[in-house]
C-alpha cells in the first residue's frame, strides 16, 4: 500500500497560514486538512458534549473519518443528527466519507463528533481530540470548547465554494474548495485545491454567478457567461486588487510544484456580500494589470472589444489569459 499523508491546519484567522501544503505531498493520495474546529460545552445529565469541523480533501483518492477519541470523554462516537416527524433525533454512524476534491462540514444538526460523558469540559477549555482515517495516521487537534449553541464567528463569516475545471462544454471535474471568508483587511481567500500547473494563476471575482460557455462568431468560449470582473464603480479600469479599478480584481493564485494551492490570498477591497452569488474564476497565466486594448471595458474581458474569453487576444497576458477554473458562490 502507498505511503498516504495528511495535513492538518486549523483555519482561524489568526493562524490561516498554516495550512499550507508540503510540496513533497503526493497529489494523486488523500491529502485531509481539518479546518474551523470547535467544540460546545456539555449539557444535560449524561454531559454529553459535541465537536464540529470542516473536513478538505485536495487529494485525487477518498477519505474517510473512521472515528474520535478523547480523554476528556468517557466514549466518542460519530454521530448525524437529523429532523424526524418534527423531532431532532441522533443515531452514530460508522464513517464520514471526505471526497477526493472536496470538503465534508461538521456542524450543528447534521454530523458530528459525539463527545460521551465528557462533564470536565468547561467554556474557555481546550479539548485534545484524535480523528482516526482510514488507511491514514490518526491526527490530534486542540479544540478551543465554546457555549453550547454557539457558532465561531469564522465559521459563520464565510461561505465554501466548490471548483471545477471547465471546458467549453461546461463544468468538468472539481478540483477542490476555496473558502472565503470575512478578515480585517478585506476578503480572505483559502484555496484548498490541487490539479492545477504550478506556478502563479491570475484570480478574479466575475460579474454572474455562471461558469457556463457563450458563443462567438461560431466558438463556444469557456467559463465566458460569468461575465466580466465585478466593478460596482464601474470604474472601467484594471488597476489590480490594491488600487481604485475594478474591485474584482484580486492577487494572484499560487500553486505549488505538486499541483497544489493552499497559500491565502487577501483582496482587501472585497467583502463577503460582494461575492455572494457570484463567481471566481482562476486563469491560465498570472494576472499583469496594465493597459487594455483600445476599446475594451472591464464587462468585456479587458481584450477586444465583447472578448468575454480574457484570452485568444495580443492582450491577454495582461489579464490572466484562457479561463481554466471556475466556481459559483453560494448566496447565502
Amino acid at each position: 500500500m502507498r505511503m498516504r499523508r495528511i495535513l492538518a491546519a486549523a483555519l482561524g484567522l489568526t493562524s490561516i497560514v498554516g495550512v499550507a501544503a508540503s510540496a513533497t505531498a503526493h497529489p494523486s493520495e488523500p491529502t485531509v486538512h481539518i479546518g474551523d474546529a470547535w467544540a460546545t460545552a456539555p449539557i444535560g445529565a449524561a454531559k454529553n458534549g459535541g465537536a464540529f469541523m470542516t473536513l478538505y480533501n485536495i487529494g485525487e483518492g477518498d477519505a474517510e473519518l473512521t472515528g474520535a477519541a478523547s480523554a476528556s470523554a468517557k466514549r466518542v462516537e460519530l454521530h448525524r443528527s437529523s429532523m424526524e416527524d418534527g423531532v431532532m433525533r441522533m443515531a452514530p454512524v460508522d464513517r464520514l466519507r471526505i471526497p477526493a476534491h472536496g470538503h465534508t462540514a461538521l456542524r450543528p444538526g447534521g454530523y458530528h463528533v459525539m463527545l460521551i460523558g465528557a462533564g470536565g469540559l468547561e467554556v474557555g477549555d481546550t479539548l485534545e481530540l484524535t480523528l482516526q482515517f482510514a488507511q491514514l495516521p490518526d491526527q490530534t487537534l486542540t479544540v478551543p470548547v465554546v457555549q453550547t449553541g454557539t457558532t465561531p464567528k469564522a465559521v459563520r463569516q464565510q461561505v465554501l465554494v466548490p471548483m471545477h475545471q471547465i471546458t467549453a462544454d461546461g463544468q468538468q471535474a472539481r478540483i477542490g474548495t476555496l473558502a472565503l471568508r470575512a478578515h480585517p483587511g478585506g476578503l480572505l481567500a483559502v484555496p484548498l485545491l490541487q490539479g492545477l500547473q504550478p506556478g502563479p494563476h491570475a484570480m478574479h471575482l466575475h460579474t454572474q454567478g455562471d461558469c457556463g460557455s457563450t458563443e462567438r462568431d461560431g466558438e463556444l468560449r469557456p467559463g465566458a457567461a460569468a461575465g466580466g470582473h465585478f466593478d460596482p464603480d464601474e470604474t472601467g479600469r484594471y488597476d489590480g486588487p490594491y488600487r481604485n479599478g475594478a474591485r474584482g480584481d484580486m492577487p494572484n493564485l499560487y500553486v505549488e510544484d505538486n499541483g497544489t494551492s493552499t497559500i491565502p490570498v487577501l483582496a482587501p477591497r472585497l467583502n463577503l456580500e460582494d461575492v455572494r452569488g457570484r463567481s471566481i474564476m482562476i486563469h491560465a497565466e498570472p494576472d499583469r494589470y496594465g493597459p487594455r486594448l483600445p476599446g475594451a471595458s472591464v464587462l468585456n474581458g479587458g481584450g477586444r472589444p465583447s472578448d468575454h474569453g480574457h484570452g485568444d487576444t495580443q492582450d491577454h497576458e495582461h489579464h490572466g489569459g484562457l479561463r481554466m477554473y471556475c466556481g459559483i458562490v453560494p448566496d447565502a
